[in-house]
């Protein structure tokens, strides 16, 4: 059974693009197949004019693509600095891997006094600080985020999103999925309401926050 029709979205450089709407209306999914975890049956994706349709998903990373996935993904059982070099697994050879996850900790100061801590002591706010480090380390062209605030404090939610407004200022494009409709517009450029699988409305996040149909559904009226 096809959880997505016909969907289309595109994501610039240096660009936060939100994707909202409500429970089971696909957007896990979207991001499952953007990064080749779920194959799609027509249709394709593509990254810098390049068709990556048929890529391995070992081999996304290297492509420029890092996922935060809905629950985090991190290992429990691993200590937290084990945690961010899986973060460099398919760039083993770069140079600078200790200066690298310095500045990871330089964005998330409390990494730093739990690294020898296993990731699953952490709370929820840590692990999430954890898991965009991890996918940070992959210096990707586009980070894709689902559900980012998800269980989280609104001090650790606050972190995470002032977190996506530097990356984009570095260069990074984003695609993110996020149950705040509030926050996801107010930090994105453009967004895509997603309903039944199927775009319903999209535009400037900014136009879409005022928009009375958007504002009744999603932004509490």
């Amino acid at each position: 059974m096809n959880v997505l029709h016909g969907v289309s979205l595109e994501v610039g450089g240096a660009e936060v693009v939100a994707i909202i709407g409500p429970n089971g209306a696909g957007k896990t999914t979207l991001i499952k197949t953007v990064c080749r975890q779920l194959p799609q049956t027509s249709g394709k994706v593509w990254l810098d004019a390049r068709d990556i349709t048929g890529t391995a998903v070992k081999d996304v990373a290297s492509l420029g693509i890092a996922v935060v996935p809905e629950g985090r993904g991190i290992f429990p059982s691993l200590t937290v600095i084990e945690n961010l070099k899986l973060g460099l697994y398919w760039r083993r050879k770069a140079a600078r891997m200790e200066q690298e996850i310095e500045e990871v900790v330089q964005r998330f100061p409390r990494l730093r006094e739990r690294f020898k801590q296993t990731a699953g002591s952490l709370s929820g706010g840590e692990q999430q600080m954890l898991a965009i480090g991890r996918a940070l380390l992959s210096k990707p062209k586009v980070l894709l985020l689902d559900e980012p605030s998800m269980g989280l404090s609104p001090l650790f939610a606050q972190v995470v999103f002032k977190v996506i407004k530097e990356l984009k200022a570095a260069g990074v494009s984003v695609l993110l999925v996020e149950q705040n409709a509030e926050a996801a517009l107010r930090i994105s450029d453009r967004a895509y309401v997603l309903e039944r699988g199927r775009i319903a409305i999209s535009g400037e996040s900014q136009v879409l926050r005022v928009d009375p149909r958007v504002r009744s559904a999603y932004l509490g009226g």
